[in-house]
Formats: structure tokens, sequence, C-alpha cells
């Protein structure tokens, strides 16, 4: 590893370390929410409204984070890593979130049918029309 300077400093860097953690963590969770709905299905449901909290908080720090970023007191190595940190957990947390929501509430869940700006009853909606 000695002959490998860049490999060596990447690899002795704690961010890398905690941006993996910030990566594997909500996976790891969601594994275990999943594992325990099997097992206990009441739980999604009692789970939704904190883990609802958390995605929101996570967001609203991530937007926070990087506003403060905008100011320039920051040291670019801690600002990037904190906020790789932020972003792999937001990612994770939202798509636990999105997967606990759609197993609680499913009519909560939007459905897009056509075009956007086309209402669904117009004859030009209609696919079949337009060929």
């Amino acid at each position: 590893m000695v002959g490998h300077p860049i490999l060596y400093r990447v690899l002795s860097d704690p961010w890398l370390y905690r941006w993996v953690v910030a990566m594997v963590l909500p996976f790891l969770i969601w594994a275990v929410l999943a594992k325990l709905s099997h097992s206990r299905p009441d739980i999604l449901p009692t789970i939704y409204p904190a883990l609802k909290v958390i995605a929101w908080g996570i967001w609203v720090s991530f937007v926070v984070w990087d506003l403060y970023g905008l100011s320039g007191r920051l040291e670019w190595k801690t600002f990037y890593g904190t906020n790789a940190i932020l972003g792999g957990l937001m990612g994770g947390t939202n798509l636990i979130h999105s997967w606990v929501r759609r197993r609680v509430d499913p009519d909560s869940v939007r459905k897009y049918e056509g075009w956007w700006p086309t209402p669904k009853d117009l004859p030009e909606a209609k696919p079949g029309k337009n060929l």
C-alpha cells in the first residue's frame, strides 16, 4: 500500500468509512423492518409517523447544511463529506419511508395516468383516438 499513495490516502480517510456506514445503515434498518413486519404486521403502522418525522428531519438538515455551506465558512472536505453522509442517509430513509407508506396507506400513493396537462376524461387523452 506504500507504493500507492492515493489508495493509502483514500483508505486511511475516516470520511470514507462514515459514508459507507451512512449508505449501508438505512438498508440494514429496512431489512430488520421487513423481517419484523412478517412476524408482527402491526409494527409498520406504529413506526410510520416516527419514520415520516425522521425522513423530513434529515431532509431539512440536508438543506440547512447546504445553505450553511454556501457561506464559505467551512473547509471543502468537511462540507462535502458531511453532505455525502446526509445525502446517503436521506436517500435510504426516503426509500424506507416510501416502502412503509405503501404498506400502511396504499391510497396515499398517487398513480398518474395520461399526460399531466390533459385531464383524463377528454377525448384527446385517450391513446386510441390519437393514433
